[in-house]
């Protein structure tokens, strides 16, 4: 089990093609712009996993496609995570019954420092309200 699971919307390589899960995670998201500002949302000492909204993946960064809630469902099942964030609209239009946490896409333009630290603290209360739970 993870703590958190973060939900992208749509992805897109130069190339095309999607790299594995692991290299995506890896390399692409810790140097990518968007991983960068995704890591600002984590609180220290959690676990997550972060996966886009659809297996589709365009080719330019305005690619778009409606979000796939069977794909999400499946991973929401098989990680099952504490707590859910959906990044952005693409994300959270495919969870009306999936309880979780609303954010801006990390790539959002607007998105300040005091945004990331109102979603890294949103992410803190709920896991603390999770645990409490399960006493």
């Amino acid at each position: 089990m993870i703590d958190v699971l973060f939900i992208l919307q749509c992805a897109y390589y130069t190339n095309g093609r999607a790299p594995t899960l692991d290299v995506w995670e890896r390399r692409l998201l810790t140097s990518s712009h968007t991983g960068r500002r995704l890591r600002e949302y984590i609180p220290p000492d959690v676990s997550y996993r972060v996966i886009n909204s659809t297996l589709e993946t365009g080719t330019t960064p305005d690619a778009c496609f409606p979000p796939d809630a069977a794909y999400i469902r499946n991973k929401v099942d098989e990680l099952k995570p504490k707590i859910v964030v959906a990044c952005g609209k693409i994300a959270q239009q495919a969870l009306d019954n999936i309880p979780h946490i609303p954010a801006p896409h990390p790539a959002w333009r607007q998105l300040s420092k005091q945004h990331s630290s109102e979603i890294r603290n949103k992410i803190t209360a709920a896991l603390e309200d999770y645990h409490e739970r399960q006493l």
